[in-house]
């Protein structure tokens, strides 16, 4: 699953040109997008407004964009990997003694792509999806 394609990518961030593991970027990134929106958008964004289609592709877009900032593919396998330190370019990653990994700045959402999810009311927890 996922809610953007290259063009969009493009699009939306104004890059010239797509990350070399887009397609993994992009699945993780819808993937967080709709966790942090309480699964509230789905596999498909159906039902949504035109407005909502576009604020949540652009919020996915700029999420791959921040995933690739902090290393993309690289730093989410150190993650999974048992990797106890890692240093790549702007990446650092560390594995404490109780088995817990940090890498700094956490692989959450991106402050952008918070900012356009909120507009929408979709990270509210208090707050129901109406279509």
């Amino acid at each position: 699953m996922t809610y953007i394609i290259e063009s969009e990518y493009i699009l939306y961030t104004g890059e010239s040109s797509i990350p070399d593991d887009f397609s993994l970027l992009a699945e993780i990134a819808s993937n967080q997008i709709n966790q942090s929106t309480f699964y509230r958008l789905g596999n498909e964004l159906t039902g949504l407004n035109e407005d909502m289609v576009k604020n949540v592709k652009k919020a996915t877009a700029l999420q791959v964009k921040y995933l690739a900032l902090k290393g993309g593919r690289i730093s989410l396998l150190a993650q999974e990997s048992g990797i106890k330190t890692a240093k790549i370019g702007n990446f650092s990653y560390t594995l404490d003694d109780k088995g817990s990994g940090s890498s700094g700045d956490n692989l959450d959402i991106a402050p952008a792509s918070a900012i356009l999810l909120d507009s929408l009311f979709l990270r509210s927890s208090g707050v129901g999806l109406c279509l």
